[in-house]
């Protein structure tokens, strides 16, 4: 439960990009929802034999289609940019303490070993924020 809190409070740093990425994917949720609605208007007025304008629903199915594509891009490249944000800072503090260790540390420990335990443990850490 505290390695938990101090990994929040590590991530708290970001509240602002963690917040675009809730609107990102909230807008993504929402942008889910014209092109059935498009569609089933569509069909009500196939069936029903009422005129309608082709190129007005073509416009406004493509037009959800890019905006959904953009804004799916955007939450794409936001959670990577957070991703690799969150993965420099943490590598950055970890050698900064490494300079601060006594060099009989280094003595007792295997230099590949404390290199693989860094990768693995941000690499690790990283998947857990950006998934």
């Amino acid at each position: 439960m505290r390695n938990l809190i101090r990994l929040f409070h590590e991530v708290r740093r970001y509240w602002h990009i963690l917040l675009l990425i809730t609107f990102l994917t909230a807008c993504t949720a929402g942008l889910g929802l014209p092109g059935p609605l498009i569609i089933r208007y569509l069909v009500d007025h196939l069936v029903a034999r009422k005129p309608f304008p082709i190129p007005l629903f073509f416009a406004a199915y493509v037009g959800v289609a890019v905006a959904s594509s953009l804004v799916g891009a955007a939450l794409s490249l936001t959670v990577t940019y957070l991703g690799q944000r969150f993965k420099y800072d943490m590598r950055r503090k970890l050698y900064s303490h490494m300079q601060t260790l006594s060099l009989g540390f280094f003595e007792k420990n295997q230099t590949g070993k404390l290199m693989s335990n860094i990768t693995n443990d941000v690499a690790t850490l990283d998947q857990l924020i950006s998934g």
